[in-house]
């Protein structure tokens, strides 16, 4: 059931991916982002060297209020050969930096009881991987970023290659 939904999710993303392929940054601007897309922070060329497969961009967002979260994300997606690999990015809290520090604390804590916690250094004020996903903190702004090389495997180095290049195009 996991895996079906996840194939029709990165199904979807690539296929929207197709009608948003000219994504994807291309300098290296400072931008806001709160108002900038998640999409201007990685270029696509950068997201092909992470994953070592052409990829397209497809903006999802910025989305309404989804839960209690109002976020915005892009991703990086390539379906070479069998294999699906991607690159996310999310921005969490972007109307409402409260709400992005909760799911910052709420990962937190949930991957403390799945015993799964790690603390990553040196990226933003705070950064922890909880086995799936990649969150920094840094001021009062919350970013996700999941790098996955199959629809089962999501791999905290690439991640963290990827949330570097986003760290550095941050507006301070």
């Amino acid at each position: 059931m996991k895996k079906n939904l996840l194939t029709t999710l990165i199904t979807l993303l690539f296929i929207l991916s197709s009608a948003c392929s000219a994504l994807g940054g291309t300098s290296q601007t400072k931008l806001d982002p709160r108002t900038a897309s998640p999409c201007e922070f990685l270029t696509k060329e950068e997201a092909s060297e992470i994953l070592g497969k052409e990829v397209k961009a497809s903006q999802v967002g910025p989305l309404p209020q989804s839960g209690s979260l109002s976020f915005a994300n892009c991703v990086f997606a390539s379906t070479e050969g069998n294999e699906i690999s991607s690159i996310g990015i999310f921005f969490y809290g972007r109307t409402d930096p409260a709400k992005g520090l909760e799911s910052f604390q709420v990962a937190k804590e949930r991957a403390t009881a799945r015993n799964v916690l790690v603390i990553v250094e040196n990226m933003g004020d705070e950064a922890i991987w909880g086995g799936d996903q990649l969150m920094i903190r840094k001021g009062n702004l919350v970013i996700g970023v999941i790098a996955s090389t199959s629809l089962t495997q999501v791999d905290l180095e690439k991640s963290k290659l990827a949330a570097s290049k986003v760290l550095a195009r941050i507006q301070e």
